[in-house]
């Protein structure tokens, strides 16, 4: 996301500024992706993914699926129908798909009427059909060839196909036509607005968009139609609906409902909550959005917003993942931890997962609600996530979440940084300005959240640190960057500007954003703008070279004690066949000379060896300098190293942890000859590896150390 990770296994690197052709990698995964649609189709079922220009086709059972083309990358299907001989139809933006051969080839009809609407739902058989869209009704009477909007019919956001009827609903309530849509008749006395028609055991339910006044959202009719009854679902709206084995499923797609996956054994009478099974058996993370339900051969398949579809075992206890894949979702951020397992995190999606070295599937980290995450921080074998009531934190190895609240904060949280020297958690909410606590302890019940209410930014977009103190750069808006000098406590602007990533780096200040690539030797000293155009996210070695992501020259390589503009490494980023990658949407880490690429808005996780990166070389030491070893080694609470120097030097001594990142400056000054005692400020430091660095005019030095708990 908004924060660039770098993994190096030797930091202190040469560039080459040779340049090779290369492309992009999917390295698969994670997958998840949400399904808006499933359907029969012949001896099999067909799944329509949400805003991706392709079909999946499974047999009877879900558990093994085959990806089909769309005709074109706008082609999205929003709905589906099977009418039987083989043919199927998809719904997309004013135009509908159909096939006569499993969708090997494709026919497009574009229906102007709806004016750019999406086509929402498609019913019928045989020659006449049916299509929804925009509240407007048309038919086809020539197998969807052609279409025609029925001027006098009622309102329809869904249709329902029941032998010799037509049954729609709409902002208007239900209405049935015996004669294929030239007369209309009210079902019922019902006039609530209605957004989904489902047939199930002999009779139909009605999902209302919005709940009545004692909260029933869901009505259920007699076979005729006529007679109409309050199920006893409440305060949940429905957008699915499903029955298998005699019990009727109901989901909903609204984020805000705390159980989206509910169950009735009595045809709507009761329900009651399908949650998580026990420890231990296949699960998905419930609760979940619902996006759709289909039961096919005695099971039940559960299309999950974001996490891809899901087939229950006897009785929903155990449920398989079923989708996997097929369907790459944006990666909002990328983190390796300790053991060398990848993490990765989607907003789009909502959810977050992992994969263990030397496995190819990415395993869902279940948590609480239906929250979306706004940022991830690891601390040792903790992480922590910003979510939309506070902060959840979970030891890896057990994933049992804790949530970390602040009093009187009821915003969403986005931004989540750890502060080196102090240890403070420093947080951002929309709206608000930084808050800090000074709990050192992650993982903890976090309560003593302070922040400056009078002063400082309130659109926290990422934090970064800034010659010992900490800024925070604003993506959403054009104040730029604040600075802080006390570890959280006060905010004063630094820097006009849409700015998207910030990082302390070698000799200089970088920022990266729409007016490119700035480098600033200290907040008051000179500048120089190294690449003039909208970047997006930097990665860096603890060394002297830098990576940038740019919107139109691709990557770009910048060494900090060259005057250069920078050498093209790659001419752009991934090509997915959607669209341009989303301002501050990126995340790089850097392992083995590989760059890897997440995008929130696209699908996929992308890598690529960059080739022109020559073999690590040690850069030689600036003569007449040297860094002696931490002592103590390994650190349990503070240690000290020396710097001996044999001439007056300016130098830059900062410490960089195994991602590469420049946690905080330890001295910054033009030294005099002799022996210097460094003292590193550990407290804020988690349990890992980490080195310390001396950056002068010559070269650089270097020596690891080790933090214990």
């Amino acid at each position: 996301m908004k924060r660039v990770i770098i993994v190096a296994t030797v930091l202190l690197c040469v560039i080459s500024a040779q340049t090779k052709a290369q492309v992009w990698e999917d390295v698969g995964g994670p997958y998840g992706g949400t399904f808006i649609d499933i359907i029969t189709h012949g001896t099999g079922i067909v799944a329509a993914p949400y805003y991706r220009a392709f079909l999946l086709f499974g047999n009877a059972e879900g558990t093994e699926w085959r990806e089909v083309s769309m005709p074109s990358s706008a082609a999205e299907a929003f709905c589906l129908l099977s009418p039987g001989e083989g043919r199927l139809l998809a719904g997309s933006f004013s135009r509908v798909y159909r096939s006569d051969d499993d969708g090997t080839h494709w026919e497009e009809t574009y229906i102007p009427e709806l004016l750019g609407a999406v086509v929402e739902d498609l019913a019928g058989s045989g020659d006449t059909l049916f299509a929804c869209g925009g509240e407007l009704l048309l038919r086809s009477t020539n197998r969807g060839a052609r279409w025609n909007e029925l001027t006098d019919a009622p309102p329809a956001e869904t249709i329902l196909r029941d032998f010799h009827r037509v049954i729609v609903g709409g902002s208007d309530g239900i209405w049935c036509s015996y004669d294929a849509g030239n007369q209309w008749q009210r079902l019922g006395a019902v006039r609530d607005s209605v957004r989904g028609l489902t047939k199930a055991e002999g009779r139909i339910y009605a999902a209302l968009r919005q709940p009545r006044v004692n909260g029933v959202t869901l009505l259920r009719f007699d076979e005729a139609g006529q007679t109409w009854e309050e199920c006893g679902l409440h305060a949940m709206t429905v957008s699915a609906l499903a029955a298998s084995q005699g019990t009727l499923y109901a989901g909903s797609d609204d984020g805000r409902t705390l159980w989206p996956l509910q169950r009735s054994t009595d045809q709507g009478e009761h329900w009651e909550q399908v949650v998580a099974p026990p420890h231990g058996l296949p699960a998905p993370p419930f609760p979940r959005p619902v996006a759709a339900l289909f039961s096919t051969s005695g099971r039940l398949l559960a299309a999950l917003k974001g996490m891809g579809i899901w087939r229950s075992g006897d009785n929903t206890v155990e449920w398989e993942y079923v989708s996997h894949g097929f369907f790459p979702v944006g990666v909002a951020d990328v983190a390796i931890g300790e053991d060398g397992t990848m993490y990765a995190y989607s907003m789009k999606e909502n959810f977050l997962a992992r994969r263990h070295v030397g496995e190819e599937v990415w395993d869902f980290m279940q948590y609480p609600h239906n929250e979306r995450p706004g940022d991830m921080l690891f601390h040792g074998d903790t992480i922590v996530l910003a979510m939309s009531d506070g902060l959840l934190s979970a030891d890896v190895r057990d994933v049992e979440w804790s949530r970390m609240t602040a009093t009187g904060i009821s915003r969403s949280w986005q931004a989540l940084y750890r502060e080196t020297s102090t240890g403070r958690l420093l947080a951002g909410v929309p709206g608000l300005p930084p808050y800090y606590s000074d709990n050192t302890r992650i993982g903890a019940q976090v309560s003593d959240w302070n922040g400056d209410s009078l002063r400082g930014p309130d659109r926290i977009f990422d934090f970064a640190a800034w010659d010992g103190a900490f800024a925070t750069t604003l993506g959403m808006s054009t104040d730029g960057v604040f600075q802080s000098t006390d570890g959280g406590e006060h905010w004063l602007p630094f820097r006009t500007g849409a700015w998207y990533d910030a990082t302390s780096h070698a000799r200089a200040n970088i920022l990266v954003g729409e007016q490119g690539v700035l480098s600033l030797i200290s907040p008051s000293g000179p500048e120089q703008l190294l690449h003039e155009g909208p970047s997006y996210a930097v990665a860096h070695s603890a060394g002297s070279a830098f990576v940038v992501a740019t919107r139109d020259s691709g990557v770009v390589l910048f060494r900090s004690t060259e005057d250069s503009p920078g050498t093209r490494l790659l001419d752009g980023l991934p090509a997915t066949g959607y669209a341009p990658p989303t301002v501050c949407r990126i995340a790089f880490t850097w392992d083995d000379h590989t760059l890897y690429f997440g995008n929130c808005g696209l699908p996929g996780l992308w890598r690529i060896t960059l080739s022109s990166i020559s073999t690590a070389e040690r850069v030689p030491a600036p003569s007449g300098m040297k860094l002696d070893g931490v002592y103590p080694n390994p650190v349990r609470e503070s240690a000290a190293a020396w710097l001996h120097a044999d001439r007056p030097l300016h130098v830059r001594v900062y410490i960089v942890d195994n991602l590469g990142r420049v946690l905080g400056t330890v001295r910054e000054r033009r030294v005099s000859a002799g022996d210097v005692q460094l003292r590193l400020p550990t407290a804020g430091l988690s349990p890992g590896s980490y080195f310390l660095v001396c950056h002068a005019a010559e070269g650089l030095v270097c020596t690891p150390f080790v933090v214990l708990y």
